[in-house]
């Protein structure tokens, strides 16, 4: 972070102009009326840095997608299928979940592509040629990554509280039995014929600002 807050405020131009001023203690030899030779537009080590990134997220979002359709599926979970309130229920109950977590873990990974070794070039007219790092995109794939990300945890958290509602053991850790109280407190359980959660953007929001995870 310390990095990218050096960089973020750097001069993105070369050479650097230091103008001279009339102000006290600008005299010759203090830094002023000169020009710097830098090489500040050139991030690519930025570029690549938030490329791994998202490489490593990548697994992650797998992981949590992989988890929340094997405890929808009974040979897994040894629950009824969809985590249907009653056994032998005909009751979709949370099986569509699945299809949209697929479906948002295929749109997150495809984020995951690397950008930096991208390395697009324009030559101006006095024959002057930049680089293009890609910085910006692969930044902004990286924070559409974690919102998507955010969204399959939150289907794997609702799926993971309604199997232990089902299951109902006789007492959960005290950090498990925290996250499944915040969860519930957003979230209901889904009772036989009822229909799918109708939102789920606020457990979207516990998720992306980090609440759920100290309290776990």
């Amino acid at each position: 972070m310390s990095i990218l807050q050096i960089e973020l405020n750097s001069s993105q131009s070369n050479p650097v102009v230091v103008p001279a001023t009339n102000e006290p203690g600008n005299e010759p030899g203090n830094e002023q009326g000169r020009i710097v030779s830098v090489g500040n537009f050139d991030i690519g080590h930025l570029a690549a840095a938030l490329d791994f990134l998202r490489i490593a997220l990548a697994p992650v979002v797998t992981s949590a997608n992989e988890r929340a359709v094997k405890l929808l599926q009974a040979p897994y979970s040894g629950l009824p299928a969809g985590l249907a309130a009653g056994a032998g229920s005909p009751d979709d109950a949370l099986a569509e979940l699945a299809v949209a977590g697929q479906a948002i873990t295929v749109e997150a990974r495809t984020l995951a592509h690397p950008v930096s070794y991208e390395l697009a070039s324009s030559v101006k007219g006095e024959g002057i040629e930049d680089r293009a790092t890609m910085a910006p995109l692969s930044a902004r794939r990286l924070a559409d990554m974690i919102v998507l990300s955010a969204r399959v945890v939150a289907i794997e958290l609702v799926v993971a509280a309604q199997a232990i509602d089902l299951r109902a053991p006789g007492q959960l850790g005290l950090g498990t039995g925290r996250a499944y109280r915040m969860i519930r407190e957003l979230v209901p359980f889904t009772q036989a014929d009822g229909t799918l959660p109708a939102d789920l953007e606020p457990l979207v929001e516990l998720v992306t600002m980090g609440t759920l995870t100290p309290a776990a």
